[in-house]
């Protein structure tokens, strides 16, 4: 091999490398900023409109998961994301219970899920 094959070689080694890292640094800065704004999604109480907001009438049935309670729930825009949704249901402990509620989208996914988790408020005369 001569040495002009070997500087060649050796030069487009070096500029694949370093392709390489560069695209590895910018996934891991696309992976790392995705992610905290995740987690911060979590954690924040962010809702769909501000106060006074508009009330929805919502049933949950007794055979009603969780994928289809947070599909629901952002189809009549109450809340923002289901995934940031799923998690705080997952993370928070809360828990599906059936029944009739009233809804109001300028409440967080969090107060949402916690008003489902303490079950539907009874009218009382």
């Amino acid at each position: 091999m001569s040495k002009t094959t070997k500087v060649i070689t050796f030069s487009l080694s070096l500029i694949f490398k370093v392709i390489v890292y560069v695209f590895v640094i910018f996934l891991i800065i696309k992976v790392s900023v995705f992610s905290y704004k995740f987690g911060y999604s979590v954690m924040e109480n962010n809702a769909v409109a501000v106060e006074p907001g508009i009330d929805m009438q919502v049933n949950i049935s007794e055979d009603m998961n969780v994928d289809t309670l947070l599909d629901l729930l952002e189809n009549k825009g109450l809340i923002l994301d289901k995934n940031v949704a799923y998690v705080q249901y997952k993370f928070f402990g809360y828990k599906i219970v059936p029944g009739e509620y009233n809804l109001n989208n300028s409440k967080s996914s969090k107060d949402i899920l916690s008003i489902i988790d303490n079950g539907p408020k009874e009218d009382k005369q």
